[in-house]
């Protein structure tokens, strides 16, 4: 039985043979373009080559004496390394004397002497006989440990671009320190200059004079009022102070644009506890300085002392607190007797209330940061 041919089929074949012989004509097409592309750039080496040569034989001369110059300048660059990481290196024990006992001056004037040749303080002229661990406070010592660590870092450079990199950390400066030295410290960090020479000075006319620079610094504190006196005085840029809180378990830190007091901080914890914190060391003390601070400010006839604004609040406000937990949490006391939790959180539930009673704006002020 014979079938009748399919047309369709018929074009489909016809279609398909001459979509192949397309591909073909377009595979020469671009094998001829490559062919020419690899002729045009062979071309252009040539000419090229040929031009270099030609160049070459014409300023020979000239292109000598550019050889010898870079080679005598990359000479002269190795040289100056060379000299510049030895300088550092030779003198660092008379940079960081001379800088010691420069910094010593600005702290003590002439009451400490610095001997340079064994590194030893005097007292005046005299030697301490019991020691410096003796004769020293704890202030002094602390101080003269500062001073120390900015004068070493002439140990810490290989060469003078080395100064340029310098950061320096500085982890609570102001323990253990009076008022004068905390002054001290304070003025010392927010005029200290390195040359890039490796000179440093604190004298605030030097900055951005002789190539004198301010070097990069972290300071670290837990004193609210070294804190607020770096601010005052801009020993730090005003959008470069933060501060680290703790928030569910993580810590955070968080840019700083006011000023900061022991009572924010300390009725801020207050308040915290008050809602579930966990209530630490601090707490006692930090109960005790919010209901001083607010029977000074909002009751001073009622607050001569805290027993007497305690009455006070018990007689005629209606609200108790625990007055002798709070004096002694305040003033220490043994791990194995610290109070439950639930005591703790309580007695800054009754100093919230009191804040609330007479100063609620600072609870405002908490709650809306």
């Amino acid at each position: 039985m014979a079938f009748e041919s399919d047309p369709f089929q018929e074009n489909i074949t016809k279609l398909n043979a001459f979509v192949a012989a397309n591909n073909a004509k377009c595979e020469q097409l671009r094998n001829a373009v490559d062919k020419a592309d690899d002729e045009r750039r062979s071309l252009h080496r040539t000419a090229c080559s040929e031009f270099e040569a030609e160049f070459a034989y014409d300023n020979w001369e000239a292109i000598e004496q550019v050889r010898e110059l870079a080679d005598t300048a990359k000479q002269r660059q190795s040289d100056a390394n060379a000299v510049e990481q030895a300088n550092p290196n030779k003198d660092a024990r008379e940079r960081v004397a001379e800088t010691f006992e420069l910094l010593l001056k600005s702290f003590f004037g002439e009451k400490y002497t610095f001997q340079k040749d064994d590194f030893t303080l005097k007292r005046g002229e005299q030697q301490m006989l019991r020691g410096p661990h003796r004769t020293l406070s704890d202030g002094e010592k602390t101080a003269i440990a500062f001073c120390y660590f900015i004068a070493s870092t002439h140990r810490k450079v290989r060469s003078n671009s080395d100064y340029l990199k310098l950061f320096l950390v500085f982890d609570d400066p102001v323990t253990s320190m009076s008022y004068d030295f905390i002054y001290s410290i304070a003025q010392t960090l927010k005029y200290l200059s390195i040359s890039d020479k490796g000179s440093i000075s604190i004298n605030p006319s030097q900055i951005g004079k002789n190539g004198s620079f301010r070097p990069n610094l972290l300071i670290l504190t837990h004193s609210s009022y070294f804190f607020n006196l770096s601010r005052t005085n801009r020993v730090v840029k005003d959008d470069a102070s933060f501060s680290m809180f703790g928030d569910s378990g993580t810590h955070k830190i968080a840019r700083l644009k006011d000023y900061i007091s022991p009572f924010e901080r300390q009725l801020h914890h207050v308040w915290e506890v008050s809602r579930g914190k966990e209530a630490d060391h601090s707490t006692g003390n930090a109960v005790r300085s919010v209901l001083e601070a607010l029977g000074r400010f909002c009751r001073p006839d009622k607050s001569h002392s805290l027993e007497n604004f305690v009455s006070f609040l018990a007689g005629e406000e209606d609200i108790s607190i625990k007055s002798v937990m709070i004096n002694s949490l305040c003033h220490g006391t043994y791990y194995a007797e610290t109070p439950p939790p639930d005591d703790l959180k309580l007695a800054c539930e009754e100093a919230v209330s009191v804040v609330e009673k007479f100063a609620p704006g600072q609870l405002e002020v908490i709650r809306a940061s």
